[in-house]
């Protein structure tokens, strides 16, 4: 299950109270809805964490993956429940990311449902330039000098 993030009531009141039968309903029944908060969410989140801003903060990045994973499980969870309620699919099944990507080229999140992001004006050409981040280069080592004598 997800464990750092929440859906908005009445999903979220599922998870805090563990019904599991009623949080698929929930969301399984109202994909478009918790779709739209999730996309919200990464939006917000500004997609892929970038390692360089955090060059002196490993912890702040590794926080900064989770959030965005937890946005990525939380849509295939949508994804599942949307299957199994509606499709007849089983909640075991495996997601076809073929068919439908979680993410597109500028990182936004795709409704498996319009088979776009809720946002489908053409991304900028910033978004369209994006190449993934780089690690940081790691520290040069330290030149010891030594006396010789």
């Amino acid at each position: 299950m997800i464990y750092r993030l929440e859906f908005p009531d009445p999903a979220g009141s599922y998870q805090r109270e563990k019904a599991t039968a009623s949080l698929v309903r929930e969301v399984g029944d109202n994909y478009a809805r918790y779709h739209a908060f999730l996309s919200a969410k990464l939006s917000d989140h500004g997609g892929r964490p970038d390692p360089n801003s955090y060059a002196e903060n490993i912890a702040g990045y590794l926080d900064a993956c989770e959030e965005v994973r937890d946005v990525l499980v939380a849509e295939m969870l949508l994804r599942r429940c949307r299957a199994f309620r509606k499709l007849g699919g089983s909640l075991d099944d495996r997601l076809d990311l073929n068919a439908t990507p979680l993410v597109d080229e500028a990182h936004r999140l795709v409704s498996t449902e319009l088979g776009r992001p809720l946002d489908s004006a053409r991304p900028s050409p910033a978004a369209q330039a994006w190449q993934p981040p780089q690690p940081p280069d790691p520290p040069k080592p330290r030149r010891v000098e030594t006396s010789s004598g």
